[in-house]
């Protein structure tokens, strides 16, 4: 909200001539320690610190550029990469430093393991891990949201505006995540991986899945390998009605209720409003993996609607998403 205003010259704003300096002088440090070839353009960089509270930010906590990070700072990092519900699932979360480009290669391909022969000292091969080509590449989405200058006057804009924010890139980043088409610059999602497991859904065309379906497209993970300790299920919000009454054999619920969320068949569940209906996704999610690259971007736009008094704000953040190893996850459909 500051940097915003810091943009705006009309009077009956009232904005002081050191608005937005702080923040100001926080982008510059951040662009100094980004590659030459990045410093470029005219956005605003935003510090992302990740685990830290804002107790011991005020102490300890400190950005890549240097200097101590504020608590007022610290809820960006929220705002533009929330928890997803794959994270809750167990997907690993991934954040690459500025300068990477073209395809980033995350995990290797091909692994084996095997144990070297006391006498000979020659490894004798015993497992090979095939992984899919799991590499992520720079992505871009921008979120923008546009604001009148009356609302910039108001001494709460800036949570209202970070709402804003908050709600259009938590949507966007897991619909991207799990029905993401894989082209117009788009990530490939969970429904477009061609390589997950399948199990056909044998019930009438258009229904749910049962438990004995849900609970066979977890065996078909297990048996690519997948750790039943790690594995869970995604579910259909659109479904959540039907599926809380979901039935498994002797007239138990299926879902149950606890303090950490619903489980089925002793693993966790999330729903998304993502997953289409009647469909689901059974596995090892912690192959998922949610890939974040350098820092956010913000430009501010105050010219192109300002006869209307409308300022457009532009965030810019790249992101991707890949399954090293698709087998361990199962589409029932």
């Amino acid at each position: 909200a500051a940097l915003s205003r810091s943009r705006l010259t009309a009077p009956s704003l009232d904005v002081r001539p050191d608005e937005g300096q702080h923040e100001k002088r926080v982008s510059d440090a951040i662009k100094a320690s980004l590659p030459e070839r990045l410093r470029g353009g005219d956005g605003f960089r935003l510090p992302i610190a990740e685990g830290l509270t804002p107790q011991a930010a005020q102490t300890v906590g400190t950005w890549r550029g240097g200097g101590a990070i504020s608590p007022r700072q610290l809820a960006i990092g929220e705002v533009l990469r929330p928890e997803l519900a794959l994270q809750r699932l167990g997907a690993r979360r991934i954040d690459l430093e500025a300068g990477w480009s073209g395809r980033a290669t995350v995990s290797p391909a091909k692994l084996t393991a095997g144990w070297s022969d006391p006498t000979t000292g020659v490894m004798q091969p015993a497992t090979e891990m095939n992984l899919s080509l799991t590499s992520a590449r720079p992505r871009e989405l921008t979120v923008e949201v546009e604001c009148s200058r009356l609302l910039l006057k108001q001494t709460n804009a800036e949570a209202l505006v970070r709402e804003l924010f908050a709600a259009a890139f938590e949507e966007e980043y897991e619909r991207a995540a799990i029905d993401g088409s894989g082209r117009d610059g788009q990530p490939m999602g969970l429904t477009a991986v061609a390589e997950i497991g399948v199990m056909q859904n044998h019930s009438v065309a258009g229904s749910l899945p049962s438990y004995g379906e849900l609970v066979g497209g977890l065996q078909l993970a297990l048996d690519a390998g997948a750790r039943l300790r790690r594995c869970g299920f995604l579910l259909s919000q659109a479904d959540h009605d039907a599926l809380v009454a979901l039935e498994r054999p002797g007239g138990h619920p299926a879902l149950v209720e606890g303090v950490d969320g619903w489980s089925l068949a002793g693993r966790p569940v999330e729903f998304s409003a993502f997953v289409p209906s009647g469909q689901a996704f059974a596995g090892e999610f912690s192959e998922c993996e949610l890939v974040w690259q350098s820092v956010p971007t913000l430009l501010i736009n105050p010219y192109t609607k300002s006869n209307q008094s409308i300022i457009k704000i532009s965030i810019f953040d790249l992101f991707d998403f890949v399954i090293r190893r698709p087998q361990f996850i199962t589409s029932i459909r």
